[in-house]
């Protein structure tokens, strides 16, 4: 039998945000990736990240519905882990 969906709305989004040194062309980059949806987005500048953020929860809001397996509370926070790391 498959996993039974329940009813309860989350009311906290976690995201895993982590800077990369990959793009040689654009420089670092900030790469997010929720852990209740399947959802990621990236930013050149935490501004551009954040916005993207609150763009990929709005979105994710609009579109649920009776067969989305995570339900999103109206006034759902996102709360950010950030890892740091130095560059030479």
């Amino acid at each position: 039998m498959g996993e039974q969906r329940t009813d309860t709305l989350v009311d906290t989004l976690h995201v895993d945000i982590e800077q990369s040194t990959e793009d040689e062309t654009y420089g670092p980059v900030y790469i997010a990736a929720f852990r209740e949806i399947h959802a990621a987005t990236d930013g050149r500048t935490t501004d551009e990240l954040f916005r993207k953020l609150w763009e990929v929860v709005h979105l994710y809001q609009e579109t649920q519905d009776d067969t989305t397996d995570v339900r999103l509370a109206p006034d759902v926070r996102v709360l950010l882990t950030i890892e740091m790391t130095r560059f030479a």
